[in-house]
């Protein structure tokens, strides 16, 4: 039977996990059950946390209500065993723990604490709070510490890892594994808190709270940071170019051949296979890049997730959803790499101007050399005549002579001028 966390036996049971923390909660649990992050790492982000600036604080304003919308919509998606199949508060998480740095990652759990007690979630005169509190703060610290490693280790790798988009692609894919692998511990050792019993049913939660998560940072953080940046750079175009109809017209023709393989296979009873919308979205991303990508994989998520959410076995849901994963991964690849090439080929584009630039310089040097050297050659022979002149003329009559020397001088300074 499908319960969300709203409805879970458990909750009442425990008033500190109730709706809303129930989620982080029964994955997250108490700082005894589960081993610490080092303290090194810990402290790393306490000393970033130290240098937040004022521009920052109009973000850690905004995060609260971004986040309790983000965690009411995940609703729709419960089961028994993990809060959602999609939260889309983890993107928002981490799409502003990414662009504002880790420093901001203890605000964040502040902010998400103050979601929790304005909803009446976290109550410190009810038992449980403390566990409840836990819950809430473990996934930011955890997301917090995974940007800070994957940014310190892809500024320091001289290999692809360090080349955008993998930083994001690997922070995006390790944070939502992270979060569910620090929880397994406390799953296993309290099964009454999370409602699930036994190794299979445990896993099965744990695998269900990844890819929630995953799926989550996936569909709301690329596109969150993308938004930012263009904002930043003040760049966002919202309608397309004219010279892209024919580009937009191609991209819709080859999805909606996608989507209507896969209902024609739903209706003949072949299941929901993926792989059309995979392609699809693949060749769109490599076509046309990654803001391509991510619209297709916008339309394929409004069609997948309204059909998720109705009541189906969890089973078919969770492998719905790991479908739907691949499908962005695939996409966002695909749209990476074509616009990596586009980069790529620009950057090689004003390469060659640079180069041309420079030969035309150096034949313009080459031909200056030229011309002043057939200047000066018969300038340098005129210095010595008129030098030989005056040289002859000095016994002449004083008026020769005179004008002889003044030839002489005259040649002369023409001469060392253009040498």
């Amino acid at each position: 039977m499908s319960l969300t966390a709203r409805n879970h036996p458990d909750t009442a049971a425990h008033p500190g996990l109730s709706p809303i923390v129930f989620r982080g909660a029964m994955h997250l649990g108490s700082a005894h059950a589960v081993a610490a992050p080092s303290s090194s790492s810990v402290g790393s982000i306490r000393n970033e946390c130290s240098n937040t600036r004022l521009g920052d604080l109009p973000w850690i304003a905004g995060y609260p209500v971004a986040f309790a919308c983000a965690h009411h919509v995940a609703a729709g998606w419960g089961g028994q065993g993990y809060y959602s199949l999609l939260y889309p508060a983890a993107g928002v998480r981490l799409a502003l723990l990414w662009s504002r740095g880790p420093k901001l990652t203890m605000s964040l759990i502040a902010m998400e604490m103050v979601v929790q007690m304005i909803a009446g979630i976290i109550v410190p005169s009810q038992p449980g709070w403390l566990t409840a509190s836990i819950g809430v703060a473990r996934p930011a610290l955890i997301y917090g510490l995974v940007v800070w490693l994957v940014r310190h280790l892809a500024a320091r790798s001289s290999s692809s890892l360090g080349v955008a988009p993998m930083p994001l692609g690997l922070a995006a894919v390790t944070a939502p594994v992270a979060a569910a692998m620090v929880s397994l511990p406390w799953s296993l050792l309290s099964p009454e808190l999370t409602g699930v019993v036994g190794l299979r049913q445990t896993l099965a939660s744990l695998t269900s709270f990844a890819v929630g998560d995953m799926l989550g940072v996936l569909l709301v953080a690329p596109p969150l940071l993308w938004v930012i940046q263009a904002a930043q750079d003040r760049t966002l175009v919202l309608h397309p170019a004219a010279r892209h109809v024919a580009a937009l017209g191609e991209a819709a023709a080859v999805l909606e051949a996608a989507i209507v393989a896969s209902l024609s296979l739903v209706r003949i009873g072949l299941g929901t296979p993926a792989t059309p919308a995979l392609l699809a979205v693949a060749w769109i991303g490599l076509r046309f890049g990654r803001t391509a990508s991510w619209w297709a994989i916008l339309i394929v998520a409004a069609i997948v997730l309204p059909y998720t959410a109705t009541n189906m076995p969890v089973a078919e849901r969770l492998a719905l959803h790991m479908s739907l994963a691949s499908i962005v991964v695939v996409g966002y690849l695909a749209g990476s790499f074509a616009d990596a090439q586009a980069r790529a080929q620009a950057d090689l584009s004003r390469r060659d101007r640079l180069l041309y630039q420079a030969e035309r310089l150096k034949t313009l040097r080459a031909m200056s050399v030229a011309v002043i050297h057939e200047i000066s050659q018969p300038l340098s022979t005129l210095a010595i005549e008129a030098k030989h002149l005056h040289e002859i003329t000095v016994s002449a009559d004083p008026k020769i002579a005179q004008t002889s020397a003044l030839i002489d001088r005259k040649a002369a300074g023409i001469a060392s001028r253009n040498e």
